[in-house]
């Protein structure tokens, strides 16, 4: 059991590369990707900034530090490898029209002064165009953190747009470097919201944590016992009611229930808040209220949320409990006289839990990833909506995280399941 352990999570960085690497090799490729995203809301930011009727462009150098800041001036390879912080990452350019005529060319550098504040540093590029070049300041001495090269093409007027990317060589790029990936707990900066991508996913996680956990213990609450009764009172009017209440929920969407309930009971009749996690007032009332109105306003998504969940759970445990009240053993527990309640609490329901302990995994993952279509329906501002709006605005740096995040909790949650099922059926061994 223990090397099985050892071996499952060993295969999670491998599958989690190999996942992430799929989908960031496809978000170069997609149209209106993240540059394409990122010129367009840097362009209208300076139109409003310059209050233009018509629409501007961003300048040649605002163009190259965007691809320096994506990792597109670069291959996918390298550029998934500065995602995943293995090798660093190029920022704060500075661009310099080489002097043909001189050695030097001068450059100034951005830097913070012993009292906290801006200062800037006078730097040479040394070497022509095509030579080698260096960089040295006026007082001698390389600058801490700088580096240069020459820089790739960026088009500056007719004469460029015939050349290669790599092929000018009478522009050199100056720039810092830094590391800044998954390795160092870094996801950029959302395209949408302007703020680092792990403080956006943090601040949204809370709503679905709550969500999922409400789910995974109200699901299992009423989906044991319900599989029990209904396993007992086979073929009665309660085993057949039932199983039609729990098909026609399994067969209902959960965001279109959504969209009932919301007309039903609080459009038309008031009875609940129509949208919202909590009221707009929550911070002003006293913590019985705040439980009473987190309670109101979660009462129809956790409907939505469990109503599927719950139909599922339910079937499977009361199919496994009547296999398991035909063995063998049962019937030989309740020859030798143990009740025929003792039978199922005692021996049945152990060996009955063992499919709903494989779904374990899938709860788990629905505590992260949430529902984006009844969140949305809610307007719940949770894990799920933020996914959602970030594929559909092509804010890829948070659908990256919010990708990591949740198939790292997926993977988890299925070596719990295995970890479970062993525990609970000491025949299973994982070797």
């Amino acid at each position: 059991m223990r090397a099985y352990i050892l071996r499952r999570l060993l295969l999670i960085p491998i599958t989690l590369l190999g996942i992430t690497f799929i989908v960031f090799s496809i978000t170069r490729f997609l149209p209106g990707g993240p540059m394409e995203q990122a010129i367009q809301e840097a362009t209208m930011a300076e139109n409003r900034a310059s209050k233009a009727a018509t629409a501007g462009s961003l300048s040649n150098e605002q163009l190259e530090q965007l691809r320096m800041s994506f990792g597109m001036n670069e291959n996918i390879a390298k550029g998934y490898a500065m995602w995943l912080g293995f090798i660093p990452r190029e920022y704060n350019p500075r661009f310099v029209d080489l002097d043909t005529e001189k050695d030097r060319t001068l450059v100034l550098l951005s830097t913070t002064g012993p009292d906290g504040k801006a200062a800037s540093l006078k730097a040479y590029v040394a070497g022509k165009a095509g030579a080698p070049l260096d960089l040295e300041l006026e007082t001698g001495g390389k600058p801490d953190g700088w580096y240069v090269r020459y820089g790739r093409n960026v088009p500056r007027g007719e004469e460029a747009k015939t050349k290669e990317p790599g092929d000018d060589n009478s522009r050199a790029v100056v720039f810092q470097r830094r590391f800044s990936g998954i390795l160092q707990g870094d996801l950029q900066n959302s395209l949408i919201y302007g703020d680092p991508v792990g403080q956006v996913i943090r601040e949204r996680l809370p709503v679905s944590l709550f969500y999922g956990l409400m789910t995974a213990i109200l699901t299992y609450a009423i989906s044991i016992p319900l599989g029990i009764l209904k396993a007992i009172k086979h073929r009665t009017w309660i085993d057949n009611w039932s199983s039609i209440a729990l098909f026609i929920g399994y067969s209902i969407p959960g965001f279109a229930l959504g969209g009932v309930l919301l007309l039903w009971f609080a459009f038309q009749r008031d009875w609940f808040p129509f949208s919202g996690f909590v009221s707009a007032n929550f911070d002003e009332l006293g913590p019985l209220d705040k439980l009473k109105d987190l309670l109101h306003h979660a009462v129809l998504p956790l409907i939505c949320y469990m109503l599927s969940r719950v139909a599922l759970s339910t079937m499977l445990m009361k199919n496994s409990i009547m296999d398991v009240l035909a063995s063998d053993y049962i019937r030989t527990a309740v020859a030798k006289g143990s009740s025929f309640r003792h039978a199922i609490v005692g021996h049945a329901v152990r060996n009955s839990i063992i499919p709903i302990a494989a779904t374990v995994g899938q709860m788990l993952a629905a505590l992260v990833s949430g529902s984006f279509l009844i969140e949305s329906v809610f307007d719940i501002n949770g894990a799920g909506q933020l996914g959602f709006h970030a594929a559909t605005h092509y804010d890829y740096n948070v659908m990256m995280g919010v990708l990591f995040l949740s198939a790292t909790v997926l993977m988890m949650g299925n070596l719990l399941s295995d970890v479970l099922l062993a525990l609970i059926n000491p025949r299973i061994r994982f070797e």
